[in-house]
């Protein structure tokens, strides 16, 4: 993870610090640090618009889900539901869609676990 490897040069860094001083080595380890520190902030970068995107996909599927059931209901039947049908499928759309909110949520720790049992 580059967030451990940067805390590994950091800590590496002020440990050595008066003999980094003595051979005038700072800009090195700095330069160092800094490049860990832009692979780091990258990589952060990439999981928050993955993050973003997996929200919006989840948030939108539920109205697209909706908008596609009638839809094929409508083509199937070939009429227009009526208002006893709407209302309970909404209903039942509703419950489900708590699960599918969860989603995203669930993924993301699932994958954190994953990542932490790697030995």
């Amino acid at each position: 993870d580059e967030s451990d490897i940067r805390l590994k040069k950091t800590k590496e860094v002020i440990g050595f610090i008066k003999c980094l001083k003595a051979m005038a080595l700072e800009e090195v380890f700095i330069k160092k640090i800094s490049d860990v520190r832009e692979k780091e902030m990258h990589f952060l970068l990439i999981e928050g618009i993955l993050k973003a995107l997996l929200m919006f996909v989840t948030q939108a599927s539920g109205i697209v889900i909706i908008l596609l059931t009638f839809s094929f209901y409508n083509l199937i039947e070939g009429e227009t539901p009526d208002e006893g049908i709407i209302f309970s499928s909404l209903a039942l759309f509703s419950n489900l869609m708590v699960a599918l909110f969860l989603f995203p949520v669930v993924l993301q720790h699932l994958i954190r676990a994953a990542v932490s049992n790697v030995p």
